[in-house]
């Protein structure tokens, strides 16, 4: 959110349904989110579906739900933006990278193949800086 708001872009981080086994007694399902956060820079729309990893490994099909393909497909065929931000978050050695990737061009690998392990390593990344608060963020100003 920080990255997205330090380009002057308005963005909104849809909570995730709270579950409890109580809740699981009293409810037949959780409706799914269409992705994580919404932003709208300039009057453009964009849709981000987030995750992390902690290790280098493959990425693709495994970690998105059906219901994230969906959506992601509906927002990039009504004329929206979709990505995937890919944080990869190692501690020993201490590693900090964001992949981004285009709903509109790598749908189709994400949603039914993987990035292996290798080409993930080898691909472009956002690298992590520090705001005047020393706060991280990554720019995003090739996308957003």
């Amino acid at each position: 959110m920080r990255s997205l708001r330090h380009r002057g872009a308005w963005a909104y981080k849809i909570p995730d349904a709270p579950i409890t086994r109580e809740l699981l007694k009293i409810t037949r399902f959780t409706a799914p989110k269409p992705c994580d956060i919404v932003v709208n820079k300039g009057g453009s729309f964009y849709a981000i579906e987030c995750k992390q990893i902690k290790k280098f490994r493959a990425f693709g099909g495994k970690d998105i739900r059906p219901a994230q393909v969906e959506h992601l497909t509906h927002i990039v065929q009504t004329g929206g933006v979709a990505y995937i931000f890919l944080n990869v978050r190692i501690t020993n050695p201490r590693v900090n990278r964001l992949y981004v990737f285009d709903w509109k061009e790598w749908g189709d690998v994400l949603s039914t193949g993987t990035i292996k392990k290798k080409e993930l390593e080898q691909m472009l990344f956002v690298e992590p800086e520090l705001d005047s608060r020393k706060k991280i963020f990554f720019d995003l100003w090739e996308y957003v």
